[in-house]
């Protein structure tokens, strides 16, 4: 099923994206359809990536506060408990 949507955006933008979809696409019915779609999925791509990594970075601080529980008290620095995520 297809849905229309309207958005606003600034004019430069407008002529760069469509410049870019006729380039990348060819100046056929769709192009550019086909070129906003391409470009929502792939943001969004990148933030299931990025929320991934928050993910796994929360598993790891899990994983690290249990081999830490019924221990001695040992002192650690942030930079041990986040070295994963600034990786």
């Amino acid at each position: 099923m297809m849905v229309t949507m309207t958005v606003n955006i600034d004019e430069g933008v407008s002529r760069r994206f469509r410049r870019f979809a006729k380039a990348k696409y060819g100046a056929r019915k769709g192009s550019l359809g086909k070129a906003v779609k391409d470009a929502f999925v792939g943001e969004m791509n990148k933030d299931s990536k990025k929320f991934q990594k928050s993910i796994d970075f929360l598993a790891s601080c899990r994983e690290k506060a249990r081999s830490y529980a019924g221990k001695p008290s040992k002192p650690f620095s942030r930079e041990e408990i986040y070295a994963d995520l600034l990786r």
